[in-house]
Order: structure tokens, then C-alpha cells, then sequence
């Protein structure tokens, strides 16, 4: 598959594409109207890499090699969630199968190395190869360490997958739990929980201002974040943090 990117106005909801020719990437956020991060597969290594696109420059794709640190094939150990940080100017990337997040800056130089409360350091992983297509594949279920991660503002909120120590088996059935990391100061802060609706759970999120968007089965469910926790966010009203204020189905 190619890739290509499309952009247009949200007056008439007609895109077009702004892309002289394709650019290969598997996962992409904007940083602006021009610029945007990508993650891809490099054509020297074979490996997974972040990069930068910029469609002013013809169609310029700057890649870094250092950025991602293999621990076993350089593809599927290195899998996680890219996210682009607008308060900050800064690069997000928080591995899937092990406790580290990556923070850089839009001209991918590494501005710090984290690390998420779990205690997996090397990702679990087993690859195996199609020999006809010659291609790698996971060869059995890999440990999941974090599932789901948004940004905004100072802070990294990631969805962990595994239980923690002190963590009561039953919340563990009824909610997903969010541990919350300040990524300036490159400190855990708390958790808190996502309460499931039924039997469905959370399927992503997002964080916009003083609210934490979402999605559980087939709603959309907001919460308010309180800025008794949150000192570092847009000011908020007085909810708790664990207050659900609204949610909507998804015809």
C-alpha cells in the first residue's frame, strides 16, 4: 500500500492531496500544515525508523536512525504509539513492549529517554519468518505493556496493560488504568481509572485542554480533569478527576 496525505478545509469537507509522490510510512502525525512526523521503514536497514516530512522542500523526508534502539528485530520489538506534543514542539513515542517512552524534538534530536512505571524492560516478543514471502511475523502473542498513549500540555498519559503490585484484581476487571508521567520534569505522577460501560473497554483516548475524550464500545465518554492534579493544564472546573460528565452513542 502507498500511503498519501490529504488536506482540506473543514467548511466544505473537500480534501485533495499535497503530495508531488508517495512516501512510505506506517504511522504519521502532523506538526503543522507542511511538516509532519512519520514512522517507517528505512531502505538501508530494514528496521523501523522515525522521520520528518516536509511537502514545502518537494516532498523532503529527513529519517533518524537513533531514535528507536532495537533489542531484537528492529520492527516488531520497537512497535509503539507516535504522538506530536503542540504545547511543547516536541516528539512523543512510547513503546508498546517495554517500559520507555521517547521525547525529541521536531528536528529528531533526543530530548529525553523515559520510563513507564512497569518493570519490562526488554520487550517479549518471539519473531518468526515467512519463508516464501520473506517476511518476519510475530510467532506468538507478545507482552503488551503499553496499550493506548495521548499527550497535552507537560504531561504523558499511558495505558498500562499490566496489573500493578498494589492494584486490586477486581478495579483491574472494571476499569483500565492511566498512569500519568510529567514529561518535562521526566517523573510518574498517579493513576487514575477509566471505568468500562458494560463489558466494553477503553478502545483509545485523547487529551484536549482540561478534558480526556474517550472511546468505549460504541460511545464516547468525556471526563473532566481537575487541575488539583492537573497543575499544569488549562484551567478546569471542579470535577474530580474520576467524574464522568457525559457520554454519547455512536450511531
Amino acid at each position: 500500500m502507498i500511503p498519501y496525505i490529504y488536506r482540506g478545509n473543514t467548511t466544505d469537507w473537500i480534501a485533495s492531496s499535497i503530495m508531488d509522490g508517495p512516501a512510505y510510512f506506517s504511522k504519521i502525525e502532523p506538526i503543522d500544515s507542511t511538516n509532519f512526523i512519520i514512522k517507517a521503514t528505512s531502505n538501508k536497514t530494514k528496521e523501523s525508523v522515525l522521520g520528518k516530512i516536509n511537502l514545502v522542500d518537494s516532498l523532503k523526508v529527513d529519517l533518524s536512525y537513533e531514535l528507536l534502539q532495537k533489542q531484537i528485530d528492529g520492527v516488531f520489538d520497537t512497535d509503539g504509539s507516535l504522538l506530536y506534543n503542540r504545547q511543547l514542539q516536541k516528539l512523543v513515542y512510547t513503546y508498546f513492549y517495554r517500559n520507555q517512552y521517547i521525547v525529541a524534538d521536531k528536528n529528531l534530536e533526543l530530548k529525553r529517554l523515559g520510563k513507564t512505571i512497569d518493570t519490562i524492560s526488554r520487550a517479549q516478543i518471539k519473531v518468526g519468518t515467512i519463508a516464501s514471502k520473506n517476511q518476519l511475523k510475530m510467532a506468538a502473542p507478545a507482552l503488551l505493556v503499553n496499550k493506548y498513549s495521548a499527550t497535552y500540555g507537560s504531561y504523558l498519559f499511558v495505558n498500562s496493560k499490566l496489573i500493578g503490585r498494589y492494584e486490586p484484581i477486581d478495579m483491574w476487571e472494571q476499569a483500565s488504568i492511566i498512569d500519568v508521567y510529567n514529561i518535562e520534569e521526566n517523573t510518574y505522577e498517579f493513576s487514575f481509572y477509566v471505568y468500562n460501560i458494560g463489558k466494553d473497554k477503553l478502545k483509545t483516548f485523547q487529551v484536549l485542554n482540561d478534558k480526556l475524550i474517550a472511546m468505549i464500545g460504541n460511545h464516547i465518554v468525556i471526563y473532566q480533569l481537575s487541575t488539583y492534579r492537573f497543575n499544569k493544564l488549562e484551567p478546569a472546573l471542579k470535577e474530580t478527576i474520576d467524574q464522568k460528565i457525559t457520554y454519547s452513542q455512536i450511531k
